[in-house]
């Protein structure tokens, strides 16, 4: 494993605790809040929303993207022949695509896709490779996540236990439009009040109340905070394509214990997973990708650090 350094140091030790609880329960009370740190109700609010004015933490809802209706996903991997630069931005008009960033290695980007089924992922496909400037599009569709999560990260830096975030896939049939439009909201603002939110859907702050939690308890969806990677001290980033021997389950397992390994997907295609890996610096990058690589199941390990994102954007917009 990659050991532990001390990063984020920018931050105080009651930024700290505060970012580690958001992560845990992004609508955390103020007054929850302030015994953890010793600090009044207001001087606690005050800390909070200078993290979130100053983009240290953005706190918003997660939800699996099924629930939207968005059941089929895939890796999208383009060979271009024009600087990634301009490239990257003409992939942004394109709805289907949440996450865009230039790569080392053959290919000059990667995308992630979201699409209602196999021929929508067909044709948006198609349509990347009608983009200017792309020469090449290769596909690793999804058949199964097995980790979304970051918050090992936020535990080994702050020393804070954060229990992990699950979401559950829920029929879109089952959300109405109250449910769709609260989801949406909540989305683009994590702290909404409920105060914020009842005008928006036509019902009491108690009946969004009821709903909200809800829509917490029955896992539909989590609403936390995630920390920017300049507060936890992070400055590089990569996928890791991994091929098997065999024995997958265990290799997810251990992959998953990783806390540097934010993303686990099982893939079709030349490869058989699909790595995040996040890191402190670079030579924290080479320790958790050889850390990958001594899995005894583990064969061929293509790493491709992230030299810019361009667009990252997870839309909900296939709900009501």
């Amino acid at each position: 494993m990659a050991t532990k350094s001390a990063i984020g140091e920018s931050l105080d030790a009651v930024d700290r605790v505060l970012i580690s609880e958001l992560v845990a329960d992004g609508r955390a009370t103020y007054a929850a809040l302030a015994p953890k740190v010793g600090l009044s109700q207001a001087a606690v609010r005050a800390r909070v929303q200078r993290l979130l004015t100053e983009g240290v933490v953005t706190v918003t809802a997660r939800i699996d993207p099924g629930t939207a209706g968005l059941a089929v996903f895939a890796f999208a991997l383009l060979v271009i022949d024009e600087p990634a630069g301009e490239v990257a931005p003409r992939l942004d008009a394109t709805d289907e695509v949440v996450f865009v960033a230039a790569i080392t290695g053959r290919w000059g980007i990667a995308a992630e896709l979201r699409c209602t089924d196999g021929r929508h992922l067909y044709e948006t496909l198609d349509a990347l490779r009608g983009i200017p400037g792309v020469f090449e599009v290769e596909s690793l569709p999804v058949l199964e996540f097995f980790k979304q999560d970051w918050t090992g990260l936020v535990e080994e830096v702050f020393g804070q236990p954060v229990p992990p975030h699950r979401v559950s896939p829920v029929p879109a049939r089952d959300l109405d439009a109250i449910d769709a439009t609260l989801i949406r909201e909540l989305v683009a603002d994590g702290r909404a009040t409920y105060a914020d939110l009842a005008p928006t859907v036509g019902l009491s702050q108690a009946a969004v109340r009821v709903r909200v939690q809800r829509l917490i308890d029955e896992g539909v969806m989590v609403i936390q905070a995630y920390a920017s990677a300049t507060s936890l001290g992070l400055g590089s980033f990569a996928v890791a394509f991994v091929q098997l021997r065999s024995d997958a389950a265990r290799t997810v397992a251990r992959l998953s214990d990783m806390p540097e390994v934010t993303m686990i997907a099982a893939t079709t295609g030349r490869y058989d997973l699909a790595c995040e890996v996040w890191s402190r610096n670079r030579a924290g990058l080479l320790e958790t990708i050889d850390d990958i690589r001594s899995l005894a199941q583990v064969g061929v390990v293509s790493t491709h650090t992230y030299l810019e994102v361009a667009k990252e954007q997870y839309r909900v917009s296939g709900l009501g």
